[in-house]
C-alpha cells in the first residue's frame, strides 16, 4: 500500500516535478461525467511513474479507495494473489459503508483469501459495493507496475477483471493503470472492452517535460550537496556543460538521475563529490559500480527475450544507427531488419521485448511514391553512414554490404 511498510521509504517525486501529469490525473479523477473508466499511465522503464502514482494516492483525495504496488522479485507483490484481498481492506477503510459488507462475506466465507482472483474481485469488492448508496463521485484505485507482476497470465487476468468491471454501469470505480508500454498490455489496452474505457497518458511525451523535470531535480539536488559538503566550491557546481551532460544522458528517466545523485551525495567513501561527477562523466571500469541498479533494471527487462544472440546483434545495431547520428526515418524497423537479415516479422518479435526501454520510429524507409525504392536523397544519407563495422559473436560483418542491398 501507500504507507506500508515494505516500501519504505518509497519513491517520491520532487517538489516542482511532474506537475503537468499531476494535473491531468486530478482533471480526469474529477470530471463530472467521465467518458472513460480506467486511466493507463505508461512510461519506460526508469521514468517515474511509481513515484507520480504514491504522488496521487498522497493527495487525500476524498474518493481514494486504494492502490497496490507490484515490485518485480519480491514476494506478495509480484504476484496477483493479494491483490484484490489488499484492495477490499483499502476499500473496507476509505469507503464509507465497505467495511460492513466486506467484513460480513468474510465472516461467511474464511476461505475467501484463498479463492481466484475473479472470486475475491466479485466477492470482495463488487457484491459489497453493490450493497452501498449511491456514491457521489467513483472510488479511485490505483494499480502501479503492471507489467512487475510476474506472470505473463495473470498480467492477463487482472486487465480481464478489470474490463469487466468497467462494463458495469452499476460499480463506481475508475482505475489507474500503470505500466511499461509492453507488447502484451498493449494488446490488451488496444481491444474492447478496455480499448473504448481507457484514457491514455504516456508520460514519455514531450508535453510533460520529463527533461525540463530532470534538470531542476539535479540542479537543486547538487545545491543541497554543495551546501552540505562544499563550502569551499565556487557556485555553479557543476558547470551548467556538465548539467546538460548529464540531463542528456538521463534520457528522460529519474531512476539515472537519482543513481546519479544517490552516488555523488554519498558521505560513506573516501571521494570527494568532484571525484565522483568525474567518474560519472569520464567513461571507466569504475562506472560499473555506480550504475549496478540500473544494469539490473536492464539485465531484468533484456533477459525475458530466449535468444541473447539475435538480442544483442539487433541493439549493435540500433545503437550503430544512433552512434552515427542517423536521421529518425532511418532507423525504423525496416532498414534496421534488412540490416540485420532477420526479416521483418522476426524483429518486431525482438522490438517487443525492448520497447519499454526505447523509442523504435514505426515510419517506414520506403519512398511513398513508388512504395519500392529509397529515396536519392535516403539513398545518399545510407551511404553516407556506412563506414563502420558491427560485431556479432565472434566475426564482423560489414554494414556496407546491407546497405548497399538497401540502395538496390
Amino acid at each position: 500500500m501507500r504507507d506500508s511498510a515494505e516500501r519504505d521509504p518509497p519513491p517520491r517525486c520532487h517538489p516542482g516535478t511532474r506537475e503537468k501529469a499531476t494535473e491531468d490525473i486530478v482533471h480526469w479523477i474529477k470530471e463530472p461525467n467521465p467518458s472513460s473508466t480506467v486511466l493507463w499511465v505508461s512510461g519506460r522503464a526508469g521514468v517515474g511513474k511509481s513515484a507520480l502514482m504514491q504522488k496521487i494516492a498522497e493527495l487525500g483525495l476524498i474518493d481514494f479507495g486504494g492502490c497496490f504496488f507490484f515490485r518485480r522479485g519480491t514476494p506478495g507483490r509480484n504476484v496477483k494473489d493479494h491483490l484484490f484481498t489488499t484492495l477490499a481492506y483499502q476499500l473496507a477503510m476509505n469507503v464509507d459503508g465497505m467495511l460492513e459488507h466486506i467484513d460480513r462475506a468474510v465472516m461467511q466465507d474464511f476461505s475467501l483469501p484463498k479463492m481466484t482472483a475473479a472470486v475475491q474481485l466479485q466477492r470482495l469488492i463488487i457484491e459489497p459495493m453493490r450493497l452501498l448508496p449511491i456514491l457521489h463521485s467513483p472510488t479511485i484505485i490505483i494499480i502501479d507496475g503492471l507489467d512487475e507482476c510476474e506472470d505473463f497470465n495473470s498480467r492477463h487476468d487482472i486487465l480481464r477483471l478489470m474490463g469487466q468491471v468497467t462494463k458495469d454501469p452499476d460499480i463506481a470505480i475508475q482505475f489507474i493503470i500503470t505500466s511499461r508500454p509492453e507488447h502484451q498490455i498493449c494488446e490488451m489496452f488496444n481491444k474492447e472492452p478496455l480499448l473504448s474505457k481507457t484514457r491514455r497518458l504516456v508520460l514519455d511525451d514531450q508535453g510533460y517535460n520529463t527533461t525540463a523535470d530532470i534538470k531542476r531535480y539535479l540542479r537543486e539536488k547538487f545545491q543541497e550537496i554543495c551546501s552540505r559538503n562544499m563550502a569551499d566550491v565556487k557556485n555553479p557546481w557543476p558547470s551548467e556543460y556538465d548539467l546538460y551532460k548529464l540531463v542528456r544522458r538521463a534520457s528522460g528517466q529519474f531512476i539515472y538521475a537519482t543513481t546519479v545523485i544517490k552516488f555523488i551525495g554519498c558521505d560513506m567513501d573516501f571521494n570527494t563529490p568532484q571525484e565522483k561527477l568525474e567518474i560519472i562523466l569520464q567513461n571507466g571500469p569504475m562506472q560499473a559500480s555506480v550504475f549496478s541498479e540500473l544494469d539490473c533494471l536492464y539485465t531484468q527487462i533484456l533477459s525475458l527475450y530466449p535468444d541473447p544472440e539475435v538480442l544483442t546483434h539487433t541493439l549493435g545495431v540500433i545503437l550503430a544507427l544512433e552512434f552515427l547520428g542517423c536521421p529518425d526515418y532511418l532507423k525504423s524497423p525496416v532498414l534496421i531488419a534488412l540490416i540485420t537479415g532477420l526479416g521483418e516479422g522476426k524483429l518486431h518479435r525482438v522490438l517487443r521485448a525492448v520497447q519499454s526501454t526505447m523509442e523504435i520510429q514505426n515510419e517506414p524507409v520506403l519512398d511513398n511514391a513508388s512504395n519500392a525504392f529509397l529515396t536519392v536523397g535516403q539513398r545518399y544519407l545510407i551511404m553516407k553512414y556506412t563506414n563502420f563495422t558491427c560485431k556479432k559473436s565472434s566475426t564482423y560483418f560489414d554494414s556496407q554490404r546491407y546497405f548497399t542491398f538497401v540502395c538496390q
